[in-house]
């Protein structure tokens, strides 16, 4: 057949469809009455409610009754389905791009870039089904190899978090920081692309609010270790210092400021396009400051309803991450009712909680005054794919003047970190905690230290202080 599909190579494509109720089956999901000639558009669509609806191919007397076309089906061998099915996919997936290239002048003179883009990329995917799953009888043992391998989890380089977290962070997931206003939702973000670039990995720093000097500025004083005041005071010393860690590490950083009014995941996707062709390599890890700042590609939805924003906005950049396989980890708010909470819930998210459901970690940040004044920050585990230790808390050190995070001293990070209803039950049912190792009970000290930890918490204390 031609390339042009004229109106009797349809026919005969619809012939085929008609003359077997299996590969009609197998075809049901890319065939579309917008792909047909006008003329058989309407035959195609009575075909398509007909299998629908009874399960069943209409017989060609009923078609021609409805719809005035009269189509033959043709009989076919199991060979002649293999030429059918290669004709087929190529029939539809060029008429799914001549229509995109049809829309794409009035979408791009409304500026609607990443629909044009979610559009020819929905129709170079046009195709049958061929991916069965996996068969979970045929390999078992390389299935749970693959599994302990961590080649796609990634350390954040918090040696109590990546425990907690079974790991690390996945590959081609979205993760989320989450916090109030000033919690230290940006400082997180930083430290980590700090912490990957260590690592010999390729960042890129998403910025949807700062300048590009002002985030670098704030590397600057973790790099050195000294205030931002301090760092840009003194540039012979911090371009020295920066340099220096540059030349010792393989990774990179970019850091690129994007529009806060309108940027898309399309936007961002394009972008990575863009860095891969002019350094060479892919990046390894995005960093998107922050989601709730992003706008979905459709432009027609509307961003007023948060729910559906969200929802959008996180699937789109999760897909992005997938499509890239990299790490991309962004932030989001809490609302006003978690400023004084001493425990995180999915009720203090602000915005749409869809961007919960998407994620595949989702970390709360508590920085309280009592947090900085000791120089630590809370990281609350509130949603994981990948271990048993929701609801979990990591206590980090941070540098008041750098800012820079890092672990505690070995073990002060692993603390009783359940939530306070749960720590008065201890109190009061079970003070001593549970058997040691070996049956052992505890020393009168150690139930001392921790009745004593415990009343800390409830007093009103963070709960994270070194155990004796």
């Amino acid at each position: 057949m031609s390339n042009e599909w004229g109106v009797e190579e349809q026919e005969v494509l619809l012939g085929y469809l008609l003359g077997d109720a299996d590969l009609f089956a197998r075809c049901r999901s890319v065939t579309e009455p917008r792909f047909f000639d006008a003329r058989l558009r309407g035959a195609v669509k009575f075909i398509i409610e007909f299998a629908d609806q009874y399960q069943a191919l209409p017989h060609p007397d009923q078609i021609a009754a409805r719809t005035k076309v009269m189509l033959s089906p043709i009989p076919h061998t199991a060979q002649q389905d293999k030429w059918f099915e290669d004709a087929y996919q190529s029939f539809c997936r060029r008429k799914a791009m001549e229509l995109v290239a049809l829309d794409a002048l009035d979408l791009i003179g409304a500026g609607h870039y990443g629909e044009v883009e979610r559009r020819m990329k929905d129709a170079l995917t046009v195709g049958l089904p061929s991916n069965l799953g996996l068969d979970y009888f045929a390999d078992p043992a390389a299935r749970l190899a693959a599994m302990r391998d961590k080649s796609n989890m990634v350390r954040t380089g918090w040696k109590d978090l990546d425990d907690a977290m079974g790991g690390g962070f996945l590959r081609g997931g979205l993760h989320l920081l989450s916090g109030t206003s000033g919690a230290g939702k940006s400082q997180l973000l930083q430290n980590l692309a700090i912490n990957w670039v260590e690592m010999g990995m390729h960042v890129i720093y998403y910025s949807l609010e700062l300048r590009e000097d002002y985030i670098g500025l704030r590397f600057d004083a973790m790099l050195t270790g000294r205030t931002t005041t301090e760092a840009f005071r003194n540039p012979e010393e911090t371009a020295l210092t920066v340099k220096q860690f540059g030349r010792n590490n393989k990774g990179s950083l970019h850091i690129t400021k994007v529009s806060e009014a309108g940027t898309t995941a399309a936007d961002i996707r394009s972008h990575i396009k863009n860095y891969t062709i002019k350094t060479g390599h892919k990046p390894d890890a995005i960093l998107v400051d922050y989601l709730d700042l992003l706008y979905p590609m459709n432009k027609k939805l509307d961003v007023s309803n948060l729910f559906v924003k969200d929802k959008y906005c996180a699937e789109e950049l999760r897909a992005v991450a997938g499509e890239e396989d990299l790490l991309c980890v962004s932030a989001t708010q809490l609302n006003r009712g978690a400023v004084e909470a001493e425990d995180f819930h999915h009720g203090h998210m602000s915005g749409g909680i869809s961007k919960v459901m998407t994620a595949d970690t989702l970390l709360g940040i508590m920085n309280s005054l009592s947090h900085r004044e000791k120089g630590i920050i809370d990281l609350q585990i509130m949603k994981t794919r990948t271990s048993n230790k929701k609801d979990a808390k990591i206590t980090l050190s941070c540098d008041p003047d750098s800012m820079r995070v890092t672990d505690l001293p070995d073990g002060a990070g692993q603390q009783d970190r359940r939530p306070v209803s749960e720590l008065r039950k201890d109190l009061k049912h079970k003070p001593g905690g549970p058997p040691r190792e070996g049956g052992a009970p505890p020393s009168s000290q150690e139930t001392m230290n921790r009745v004593q930890a415990i009343r800390a918490k409830l007093s009103g204390g963070s709960g994270a202080t070194t155990p004796t």
